[in-house]
């Protein structure tokens, strides 16, 4: 579990398990994650979210990055495909 936290500048924070890479920065130590410690994004954020393993956060010109792992299923079929992010992408 993760927590993200948006501050008043437009930077995002993160603390909490690392594990699937859901806090977007390195973390050496399992402890390391327990500090906050900033996500380098390249542009203001203005809007954040945060699911089990993974996050995202919007920029104010309406681009998404996101990180962590993530499940992508079809509701027809069934199926779902599981994918990881080492880095961050948008």
């Amino acid at each position: 579990m993760h927590t993200v936290v948006l501050d008043e500048d437009g930077k995002v924070w993160t603390f909490g398990v690392n594990d699937d890479q859901a806090l977007g920065r390195v973390t050496k130590e399992e402890e390391d994650g327990f500090e906050p410690g900033i996500v380098n994004l390249p542009k203001n954020i203005v809007q954040i979210s945060a699911g089990d393993s993974h996050s995202a956060a919007l920029t104010e010109d309406g681009e998404v990055y996101a990180w962590g792992t993530f499940k992508v299923c079809k509701l027809i079929d069934s199926k779902c495909l599981f994918l990881r992010a080492g880095n961050i992408f948008y």
